[in-house]
């Protein structure tokens, strides 16, 4: 009788485990850091420029149509607005060394101008001028910080 309480109390503390185990594999960050909304906004973003880079014809594989283009080009703007919010000059360069806070005090405005640019552009259409754009984007916005 005993043996079958030990048999039944491991069982369920083994099924116990297992339910635990396949519900920390869900999250998103199991087990490991917690994801910062300053590196949710550089994935978006990245995101965001891998789909204008496919649509303008430079991303290989499947390119995107002009809708998801638009998108992106308004969700890059979008998350430009936020860099100030996100990114504060008082506090940004000391914890992004390679930061200074001119480079964060421009880094707004640089990236905002060339992603309206880029989504004007991207609504005509013209893969050709979405490419140039989106090289602006990443030299003079994106570039505003990344080096």
């Amino acid at each position: 009788m005993a043996a079958i309480r030990v048999v039944a109390i491991l069982g369920l503390a083994t099924a116990a485990l297992a339910a635990c185990g396949d519900m920390a594999a869900q999250r998103p960050s199991a087990g490991g850091p917690a994801v910062t909304p300053q590196a949710e906004s550089m994935k978006r973003m990245v995101a965001d420029v891998t789909v204008v880079r496919s649509f303008a014809g430079a991303g290989g594989g499947d390119a995107a149509d002009r809708a998801q283009a638009e998108a992106a080009a308004a969700d890059l703007l979008d998350w430009s607005g936020r860099m100030a919010e996100l990114f504060p000059p008082a506090v940004a360069p000391s914890l992004y060394p390679d930061m200074t806070e001119q480079m964060v005090r421009n880094a707004p405005a640089a990236m905002r101008r060339t992603a309206e640019a880029l989504l004007s552009t991207t609504r005509g259409g013209d893969r050709s001028a979405v490419a140039d754009r989106l090289a602006s984007v990443e030299r003079e916005g994106c570039g505003a910080c990344h080096r």
